[in-house]
């Protein structure tokens, strides 16, 4: 005896969720326009009379690719050297993950320069003393890129293109500098080839170290020939299409006139 709703929700129509998430890049997959196969008319269009919005684009369109993407690049050595006290625990094991990681692609090598050799509570004897421990650590040959906070800012794809270039410098090893809590040396910054910041915020070394190392990781598999990071992307991209395209075609069966005249595309 109770009032019947004016728009029940129909039990075989797909989730809202789904049906927001999927339909707007439909078009943009290459799908072709809708064509219903029994026979059934779409639903008018409300605003028959006013142009059709364009299709958002698809969102691989908006990653940022580096240059040398799907090349062959340089297995370079790679090197980081830092400042500071010992490590916590948590900290080496992330660093020795991504090491490992990268030891697909090169050699990584991860340095800890000892913070205040000297054990002086003069800041600029103590920046000294770091400096002169860094530059033993440094040889002619490397190509030398320091981690400061007045380095140009640089996204995923500018380190994987920074790592491309210096492997064509014909230099033997990239280095990369991080600095204790009061900063690099004057010789480290007049001896860089590159500098850089990864970020606006003040990073403690350890944060500095852990997030350098995932972005090596990162533009090393962006410049080279598997492509890792885009093919994940696109991989997880292709599973909602296809879930999105099953739907389509199960819900097609059971009642057409609902489903599939919500959209102007052929799902399947």
């Amino acid at each position: 005896g109770g009032v019947r709703p004016a728009n029940p929700p129909h039990p075989n129509r797909p989730p809202r969720e789904l049906l927001s998430v999927a339909t707007p890049y439909i078009s943009s997959m290459g799908v072709l326009p809708w064509s219903c196969r029994c026979g059934l008319n779409p639903t008018p269009s409300k605003n028959r009379g006013a142009p059709a919005r364009p299709p958002p684009p698809h969102p691989a369109a908006r990653v940022r690719r580096s240059k040398y993407t799907g090349q062959s690049v340089r297995a370079m050595p790679m090197r980081v050297l830092t400042v500071g006290k010992k490590r916590s625990q948590g900290t080496q094991l992330l660093v020795e993950e991504y090491k490992e990681k990268l030891g697909h692609y090169c050699d990584v090598e991860d340095t800890l320069i000892k913070s205040n050799p000297k054990l002086t509570s003069d800041v600029k004897v103590q920046i000294e003393a770091e400096d002169a421990s860094m530059m033993q650590q440094l040889k002619a040959e490397d190509f030398v890129v320091v981690l400061d906070e007045n380095g140009k800012d640089v996204m995923s794809e500018q380190i994987a293109d920074l790592i491309g270039d210096a492997g064509n410098t014909g230099s033997s090893r990239l280095t990369f500098c991080i600095g204790g809590p009061y900063g690099l040396g004057i010789q480290v910054r007049e001896r860089a080839d590159a500098t850089i910041r990864l970020s606006s915020l003040v990073l403690n070394h350890q944060v500095a170290l852990i997030l350098l190392m995932e972005q090596l990781y990162r533009g090393r598999g962006q410049s080279s020939k598997d492509k890792s990071i885009i093919t994940r992307f696109e991989l997880q991209w292709h599973h909602l299409v296809l879930f999105a395209r099953a739907a389509s075609q199960f819900h097609h069966l059971i009642r057409c006139r609902q489903f599939f005249c919500f959209s102007g595309f052929l799902l399947d």
